[in-house]
C-alpha cells in the first residue's frame, strides 16, 4: 500500500477496474510542461525528428483528457 501522484491517462484503466482508488480527488496540480532537448536541427536523424513531430500533435489531446478525467 501506497499513495503516488500519477499521470490519470497511466492509470485511469488501474481506476475504472478499482485497482486504484484516487485520493484528494479536488486537489489538482498545474500542468506542467515538457521539452524536448536535442543538440541541433542540423544532424538530428530522421527517426528522432518523426517522433518529436508525432508527439508535438499527439500529447495535447493526451494532457488535455488526463486534466478533465477521474476525480475524486
Amino acid at each position: 500500500m501506497g499513495v503516488a501522484q500519477l499521470p490519470l491517462a497511466l492509470c485511469r484503466g488501474s481506476i475504472a477496474r478499482g485497482e486504484l482508488v484516487v485520493l484528494l480527488g479536488d486537489h489538482t496540480l498545474p500542468a506542467h510542461q515538457l521539452h524536448a532537448v536535442y543538440p541541433s536541427r542540423r544532424g538530428l536523424a530522421p527517426g528522432v525528428r518523426a517522433l518529436i513531430e508525432f508527439l508535438v500533435d499527439v500529447l495535447p489531446a493526451v494532457l488535455e483528457s488526463a486534466e478533465h478525467g477521474v476525480s475524486g
